[in-house]
């Protein structure tokens, strides 16, 4: 949304020769603005489980985030040992 904004506002502006001040870039450059500020005010770091086959295929991700993050560890070994169970291994 943000970089959509930011290149919309510089098409009409420099390619279509219209003013900042005009309704069109100055509409599309607030939707750039308020797409960058979003994007500060909502990011976070994921971290990822990442689960992949015997070919080296990533066929699962799992993201540690939301409330009942402590959930996530055992969840993640059940899982783990349940595959292995499947494959054989365990």
């Amino acid at each position: 949304m943000t970089l959509i904004g930011f290149v919309g506002c510089s098409i009409l502006v420099n390619g279509l020769h219209m003013s900042f001040g005009t309704a069109p870039p100055g509409m599309v450059g607030c939707v750039g603005i308020a797409g960058f500020l979003l994007m500060v005010a909502t990011y976070r770091k994921v971290e990822y489980f990442r689960f992949k086959n015997t070919g080296g295929i990533v066929i699962l991700d799992i993201a540690r985030a939301g409330k009942e993050t402590a959930l996530l560890e055992p969840f993640v070994e059940a899982l783990k040992k349940q595959i292995r169970a499947t494959r054989g291994l365990a």
